[in-house]
């Protein structure tokens, strides 16, 4: 048969029930950081809106841009549509959509017409220019050489 001998000890039951309230303290704590507004995954999805609209300022930055450097060069207005389909390719009217090829990016306009480089180097959005990524939409605007925007909410 077991004996206690002098010194053994056991883990008593209030020392027992003191390190579970202690970790039940500490997994609230960490659950409230983890999935609080502020928290982890907050900022996480914050940072993923950012990036997507990074994405699409980087993307149509740099065609926008070539397409103002065109103009300039040309002494000619450049007129960026939205319709790939819109005949002749090598007409005035340049679709944008084959730019953006790969990249994710959808844009849409009220009449067709994304955006207007100007030979004076200056870039005239169209009428309801707006770009999508990720099923997020926002609407463009063009100035100082930078694209900015404002996402759509329903």
């Amino acid at each position: 048969m077991l004996q206690k001998t002098k010194g053994q000890g056991g883990i008593t039951l209030v020392a027992l029930v003191v390190t579970i309230v202690v970790l039940l303290i500490l997994a609230g704590i960490s659950i409230a950081l983890v999935f609080s507004q502020d928290g982890v995954i907050g900022r996480a999805q914050q940072a993923k809106r950012d990036t997507g609209f990074g994405t699409i300022q980087d993307n149509l930055g740099d065609i926008l841009g070539a397409y103002r450097t065109d103009a300039m060069v040309d002494n000619k207005d450049k007129v960026i549509t939205v319709d790939m389909l819109n005949g002749d390719p090598d007409a005035s009217p340049t679709p944008i959509e084959g730019d953006l090829e790969g990249t994710g990016i959808t844009v849409t306009a009220t009449n067709d017409t994304f955006a207007t480089a100007h030979a004076d180097g200056t870039v005239t959005m169209g009428e309801g220019a707006q770009a999508t990524l990720n099923d997020r939409t926002f609407n463009i605007s063009f100035s100082s050489g930078l694209v900015q925007g404002s996402e759509v909410t329903e």
